[in-house]
């Protein structure tokens, strides 16, 4: 169960969203686990590379963001909530298209009819 107020996890849970549409799930995921067992360093982290999570989080949300991480038990429900997102992206990206279009055939090694009506 979260400790975490809706409002803070939903921002947590916007936050991932965009850190994986922008391909940084794992930079994120490390470096959370990284200042992770150092809690009190991990919003003065945020900050001081937030020029970086800035293109991915906005500007006004970095405080907030660095706010909620100072507390220990959001780190590792922050680094869940991207995995379970970057999960849920691949799932997607792996599914098939929604209309029902038949495999490929598999590559054929012979040459095909126009290849061998040339002269």
């Amino acid at each position: 169960m979260s400790v975490l107020a809706p409002a803070d996890r939903e921002l947590l849970a916007q936050t991932a969203e965009r850190i994986v549409r922008a391909r940084m799930a794992v930079p994120a995921m490390m470096m959370l686990e990284m200042v992770q067992p150092m809690n009190f360093v991990s919003a003065a982290m945020l900050r001081v590379v937030s020029p970086a999570w800035r293109t991915v989080v906005g500007e006004s949300r970095i405080e907030q963001l660095a706010q909620i991480l100072d507390r220990r038990e959001a780190i590792p429900e922050f680094i869940e909530m991207i995995d379970r997102c970057e999960d849920e992206h691949r799932r997607q990206a792996q599914a098939p298209p929604g209309d029902a279009r038949p495999a490929a055939a598999p590559p054929n090694d012979s040459p095909s009819p126009q290849a061998r009506t040339r002269p």
